[in-house]
């Protein structure tokens, strides 16, 4: 019997070492495989200033890039770009949230984008757009005319400002006060605005009749100030005249306007019609949009390239904003014509 338990006894303890070494073995970590990331930012002319009233001190330009990556087992990493480009080297396999805010030279954020991305073994590549403005900014606009052309003691600028979307600003939110550069003016406020292109018209009003009209797109930032001067024309020619329409997601549009007839007669019909230039990519002449006015006046059913129409004796003033289906692409342009007898 003594010899038995020394037999049992030894196959035992062999047993326990071969299973603690298989448990053992079992118990060592894999190292999990990384991966590489190259990158490329995508900001393409989203805040092209090609605009006269446009943020003051450079504020829409974007001077460098801050990622946050949120990967597989809450891995997370934050890095800041230079350039549009840029490589992130060891990174877990699996999916990442690529979060990207373009800042300008304050440090403020002014546009965003995000890409969700499988990464594998391989080196990968990504693109990531950005295709929203962010936060709220200041706009500022000063109406000057010339003082010999109204009754100084009867005189006031009535505004409206819109979103692309048409969408009002509230009245209470809008202050129209003296300029104080010039007594012939008046100054537009527009605090806490959204982010985004707007569509300003005012209208001069002098003994209770509009003596012209202006119709202006402007860009909003983030924490910025738009500030820009228009002058209320009276009676004045001029020889030139373009248009811009500025998109927020691609290069902007340019274009001419033409008028058929040299010296419109009283009350004779002529045309004006908008002809654009080379149109960028992704971009189609069928799929933009019109809306002309006359002395600030938007003109009924006046929605295409060209209209037809014609004017009592005197100057006027027309506008055109052109808009496509690209957040933020809104343009426009003035034409002046001088009818005669």
């Amino acid at each position: 019997m003594l010899t038995v338990y020394k037999k049992n006894s030894k196959l035992t303890i062999l047993f326990l070492c071969v299973f603690a070494l298989l448990l053992t073995s079992c118990n060592q970590e894999v190292p999990n495989e990384r991966c590489n990331l190259h990158i490329s930012i995508d900001s393409n002319n989203l805040l092209d200033k090609s605009r006269e009233i446009v943020p003051i001190d450079d504020e829409d330009i974007i001077v460098k890039y801050a990622l946050t990556l949120e990967g597989p087992d809450d891995e997370t990493k934050s890095i800041e770009l230079d350039e549009s480009t840029g490589s992130i080297d060891d990174l877990a396999i699996g999916y990442w949230t690529i979060n990207v805010s373009a800042l300008n030279a304050n440090g403020t954020s002014i546009a965003t984008g995000q890409k969700i991305i499988y990464l594998t073994k391989k080196t990968n590549e990504v693109e990531v757009k950005l295709d929203k403005l962010v936060g709220i900014g200041i706009l500022k606009v000063d109406f000057q005319w010339d003082e010999d052309q109204v009754v100084s003691d009867d005189v006031d600028v009535v505004c409206t400002v819109a979103s692309e979307d048409g969408n009002q600003v509230e009245k209470s939110k809008i202050q129209i006060t003296n300029n104080k550069n010039t007594e012939n003016g008046r100054s537009l406020i527009v605090g806490d605005l959204p982010a985004g292109s707007y569509i300003v018209s005012a209208k001069l009003i002098s003994n209770d009749v509009c003596i012209s009209g202006i119709v202006e797109p402007i860009r909003v930032i983030n924490e910025g100030v738009s500030l820009g001067t228009v002058e209320f024309l009276i009676g004045e020619k001029a020889n030139h005249f373009s248009l811009n329409i500025i998109p927020n997601v691609m290069l902007p549009v340019s274009g001419k306007i033409v008028c058929d007839t040299e010296n419109p007669k009283v009350n004779q019909e002529f045309k004006l019609t908008f002809n654009a230039d080379a149109l960028p990519a992704g971009v189609d002449s069928s799929t933009l949009k019109y809306e002309w006015y006359c002395e600030g006046v938007q003109i009924a059913d006046a929605n295409g390239p060209t209209i037809t129409t014609s004017c009592e004796l005197g100057k006027h003033r027309f506008d055109v904003i052109v808009f496509n289906s690209f957040k933020g692409s809104v343009g426009g342009t003035s034409f002046n014509v001088e009818t005669t007898r």
